[in-house]
């Protein structure tokens, strides 16, 4: 019933739709077109329809595309975090080498396992890295001068062995590292 005139209100009525997913009204549809209202049903057919374009381009767009994202985690980073970073990437090749040789039968999960992790992590590996962050310079998405500074200098300085430059005197300690 309306308030004001005690007349019983006319109640609207959704029109129903078939499609393949779990939308049922135009309303709904419409909604999935514009991308603005995030209820579960909308967030569902957003994503298959995302999906089923995606599964329409051929193999090499999508492995392009996947480098190309690869290498976008490594963008605006800051070269404080691409050292941290790389750092960490070191520590773990150097703990997978270390692990190796006694790892006899387990060598190639070792290996699977640590770079796993590497890329799990986000950590930036110089070497790993520069195929991806190399492949936005050449569709200059990024610059040299971000590939030198951003990326290839942090991770190089995380990923070398500082010790020889450390001018520490544990060197001439008995018992320490060389």
């Amino acid at each position: 019933m309306s308030k004001k005139s005690g007349a019983p209100q006319k109640e609207q009525k959704a029109e129903t739709i078939v499609t393949e997913g779990p939308i049922s009204t135009r309303a709904e549809l419409e909604k999935v077109e514009e991308r603005v209202v995030i209820a579960p049903n909308i967030v569902y057919e957003t994503i298959r329809r995302e999906g089923d374009y995606e599964l329409g381009r051929s193999v090499h767009a999508l492995a392009w595309s996947g480098l190309a994202a690869i290498g976008r985690t490594h963008m605006g980073l800051g070269f404080g975090n691409v050292l941290v970073r790389a750092i960490f990437a070191g520590w773990l090749i150097a703990l997978m080498v270390w692990l190796l040789p006694g790892a006899q039968s387990a060598r190639v999960s070792i290996i699977i396992i640590i770079i796993y992790v590497i890329g799990l992590g986000e950590f930036s590996h110089v070497i790993a890295g520069s195929t991806t962050v190399l492949y936005l310079v050449t569709m200059r998405v990024a610059s040299w001068s971000f590939y030198f500074k951003g990326f290839f200098l942090p991770g190089a300085a995380g990923q070398c062995d500082w010790r020889p430059f450390a001018g520490c005197r544990a060197r001439l300690r008995p018992g320490c590292w060389r």
